[in-house]
């Protein structure tokens, strides 16, 4: 091969790496304009994505608000006629003298209690979604909180005919990290048995169970099914008779005590 041939071949080899060179120089700044695209895109969905969440946290916490501005002017709106029919009913208790007046007396009496029993639970019910409720955890002694809870149950099983024991089967110094709602809601169990079971014993009892302690009251009553009470809508299901709501009641009380629990 002569010199000339030579140095064409060189010459062509030399352009086309130039060609190649300016081919890949453009593929790479296409592809550089492409992902400054994509990336300006994307903060741009970003962007708009934090002001939907910023929106949907302003809206929930008014919303928020707005509920707990409900329940304050509702529950002055029902405490006032239900402590003004107790009241009443108390006055009038004096003035009626006739067993028959008494007993229907009575009867009002009971049905004003059971009302504004009722209320304060479904306020509580609605409370128990706040996520505040957890933050005002403190550690309690299990033994005090089982004492003080017999303390404020005795007087309503004696009245039942029943008999209150504390049988805690936790250590001395066991604590749980709990919430005043904890104690409402050994309440609600108390009351439970009171209302629905049968005279004979009671029993609140503690037991640790791995990190966990098991807070449980047994009576003589009818019991109950796995899994009853566990939502609001089953507490309120309009297909139960009337004779199984009369042997259960409302079914809030446990309904609290499975959503606290």
């Amino acid at each position: 091969m002569s010199n000339a041939d030579e140095v064409e071949r060189l010459r062509r080899r030399l352009d086309r790496e130039h060609r190649a060179r300016i081919e890949a120089e453009a593929i790479a700044e296409q592809g550089i304009r492409d992902l400054y695209r994509a990336n300006q895109t994307l903060d741009a969905r970003i962007a708009e994505r934090t002001r939907e969440l910023e929106e949907a946290r302003r809206a929930a916490e008014e919303a928020e608000a707005a509920k707990g501005e409900f329940l304050a002017h509702i529950s002055h709106e029902v405490r006032t006629p239900i402590n003004g029919l107790s009241g009443m009913l108390e006055l009038l208790q004096d003035e009626v003298t006739g067993r028959r007046g008494q007993e229907w007396l009575a009867s009002a009496r009971e049905s004003s209690d059971r009302l504004a029993h009722l209320f304060d639970r479904v306020l509580w019910f609605i409370e128990l979604e706040s996520a505040e409720v957890m933050a005002r955890a403190e550690p309690r002694a299990v033994e005090d909180l089982l004492d003080a809870a017999a303390e404020r149950g005795r007087g309503r099983c004696a009245r039942a005919g029943q008999l209150l024991s504390v049988e805690p089967e936790t250590p001395a110094d066991c604590t749980v990290h709990a919430t005043d709602d904890l104690v409402l809601a050994i309440d609600e169990l108390l009351d439970n048995a009171a209302r629905h079971g049968e005279p004979g014993p009671v029993r609140l009892s503690a037991r640790l169970l791995g990190d966990r302690v098991r807070i449980a009251v047994a009576d003589t009553g009818p019991g109950m099914g796995e899994g009853v009470a566990a939502t609001a809508t089953e507490m309120l299901d309009p297909g139960e008779s009337a004779t199984t709501r009369r042997t259960t009641g409302a079914g809030i009380g446990l309904a609290l005590v499975r959503r606290i629990s």
